[in-house]
């Protein structure tokens, strides 16, 4: 379920965009038997596509589980705060 709002700039097909998701686990188990705590994982993004006679790119940035602490994790995470990370996304499409 995600909620998402969009501008199209004018003289161009591109777009700016942000947006709010979110991700349910409906697993009650992590891996090695861990109980999941947390069931409902929110996150933030906002991006800029660019719209070509065939092709299209998508730059977005995502600020994902920003409720959810990062401090004991054994992987190191991007953030402005303790809270969980931000991710950096480049795609590419072709139209047919």
């Amino acid at each position: 379920m995600d909620l998402n709002a969009y501008w199209l700039l004018p003289y161009r097909n591109d777009y700016f965009y942000v947006g709010f998701s979110n991700w349910f686990e409906l697993a009650t188990e992590k891996s090695h038997k861990q109980t999941q705590e947390t069931h409902w994982i929110p996150s933030i993004h906002t991006g800029y596509t660019l719209q070509f006679d065939h092709y299209g790119l998508n730059l977005e940035v995502k600020y994902i589980a920003p409720f959810n602490d990062n401090r004991d994790l054994l992987i190191d995470y991007v953030s402005p705060t303790d809270n969980g990370t931000l991710g950096a996304y480049i795609s590419m499409s072709r139209k047919f």
